[in-house]
């Protein structure tokens, strides 16, 4: 099985968690519905850590439509908060929330968008499959998944990827699996990011452009990576 895992120590001074903009915060009355809806322009995971000047990244919430090309509109599926800003209104799933004091909540509990002014960052995923050490994750198809978690003392952050849909190489994982994976790494709570061929890790390599880090399964004749809405950067 192809997994690729990030530890991030969050007590070294310089580090830094942050989620993709969107192009306007939702409360902006001037834009169209349509506008708010497609707020995010589709870019790849390293396109995002170059243009962000991140040191790690990762793809974040659902969304649609699939994009061949850079730039172009694409909606996010759930909470997005960026600075304190919020551009994604929140969906039925799972999310993630950092606080201004720099606490990190993993929750599916309904969101309050009228009160996020303790919020600096936040983005939507699918299911929490660990929750305070207890896999909740359920047996079903393996696919690839992109997986987001929280030691029990709040030190350490994991960002993990699970490549799939490739029998010669890893056919994935289900919610149960990814779990236990989630549990040997360390961590306590975790939840899945956007997964299938969206599921892309890069770093910053020694040269200052991204390196990636597993083998997407959702690249096309134009890129090995899936141009995404959203992604979770470390800075």
């Amino acid at each position: 099985m192809g997994v690729t895992a990030l530890r991030i120590d969050l007590e070294h001074p310089e580090r830094k968690i942050f989620v993709t903009p969107g192009i306007h915060p939702v409360s902006f009355s001037s834009v169209s519905i349509d506008d708010k809806e497609r707020n995010f322009p589709s870019r790849t995971t390293s396109q995002f850590l170059e243009d962000f000047d991140c040191i790690a990244a990762v793809n974040a919430t659902p969304f649609y439509p699939f994009r061949i090309f850079q730039g172009r509109s694409q909606k996010a599926v759930g909470v997005v908060i960026s600075e304190g800003v919020l551009y994604s209104s929140p969906s039925k799933y799972a999310y993630f929330l950092l606080t201004k004091d720099d606490h990190i909540v993993f929750t599916d509990l309904p969101f309050n968008s009228e009160n996020i002014s303790d919020i600096d960052q936040a983005a939507g995923g699918f299911f929490l499959i660990l929750k305070d050490g207890e896999n909740i994750g359920v047996q079903g198809e393996r696919n690839p998944l992109s997986i987001m978690g929280l030691s029990q003392d709040n030190r350490y952050l994991y960002l993990v990827v699970i490549d799939g849909e490739d029998k010669n190489r890893s056919i994935g994982a289900s919610l149960w699996e990814g779990a236990e994976w989630m549990k040997s790494l360390g961590a306590s709570n975790a939840m899945i990011l956007d997964g299938g061929g969206s599921s892309t890790l890069v770093i910053k390599g020694e040269d200052g452009k991204s390196l990636l880090l597993n083998n997407p399964s959702g690249f096309n004749l134009f890129s090995r990576e899936r141009q995404v809405a959203v992604h979770i950067g470390i800075k």
